[in-house]
C-alpha cells in the first residue's frame, strides 16, 4: 500500500539518523542547512508530531546510530570541525540530554552502517573519500572505546545495515 501521513519532526532536516526502543523511535541530529543538535522522539505506536527529547553535546550529523531496547548511541558522524569518533548515549525511557559515551569508531568517520544486537553496537564502512571497510563493536551497557571487529567484504559508505537482535547483518 501507499504510505500514510505519520506527523512532523520538529525541524525540517536531512542527514539524521534515527534508533528505537520497543515504544520511542529517536531522531538524532542532522543539518538544515547548518548542524543541527536536537534529538526528537516519537511514540511508535501512535500518529502525531515529534517532541523535544534533549540535544546532542554538539551539533553533529552523518554518525551511525544503533542501541538495544533501553540505549541508543549516536557514533561517528560530522561535528562543526571535522569529522569524529566520538560517540553519544541516551536512555529511551527518560527525557534528556546526550551524554558522552566515549569513541565508537576507530578513525574519524562519517556514514558508517550501524546495528546492534541487545549487547553489542557494530559500525562498519563509512568515509572520507572512498570509504573504508573497517567494522568495530561497542558493547552498549559500557562506556568506553570501540574495538575492532573485522573487516568487510568491500569498501563502502551509505550502506544500510539491519539485525534480527541475534547479530547484525
Amino acid at each position: 500500500g501507499d504510505a500514510v501521513d505519520f506527523g512532523n519532526q520538529t525541524t525540517a532536516r536531512h542527514t539524521q539518523q534515527s534508533s528505537s526502543s520497543p515504544t520511542r523511535t529517536l531522531i538524532w541530529g542532522g543539518m538544515s542547512p547548518s548542524r543541527l543538535n536536537i534529538i526528537d522522539y516519537i511514540t511508535t505506536a501512535t500518529t502525531g508530531n515529534a517532541q523535544d527529547f534533549g540535544d546532542l553535546a554538539i551539533a553533529q550529523s552523518r554518525a551511525g546510530v544503533t542501541g538495544n531496547s533501553t540505549r541508543g548511541i549516536f557514533g561517528g558522524g560530522e561535528d562543526p570541525s571535522s569529522l569524529t569518533t566520538r560517540a553519544m548515549k541516551v536512555e529511551y525511557a527518560t527525557l534528556g540530554n546526550a551524554a558522552e559515551f566515549g569513541d565508537v569508531v576507530n578513525q574519524n568517520v562519517e556514514y558508517a552502517a550501524a546495528c546492534s544486537s541487545p549487547i553489542r553496537g557494530l559500525w562498519g564502512g563509512g568515509s572520507p573519500g572512498a570509504g573504508n571497510n573497517v567494522i568495530t563493536y561497542k558493547t552498549i551497557a559500557t562506556i568506553g572505546e570501540g574495538v575492532d571487529f573485522g573487516d568487510l567484504s568491500n569498501v563502502g559508505q551509505s550502506r544500510a545495515a539491519m539485525s534480527n537482535a541475534h547479530g547484525g547483518l
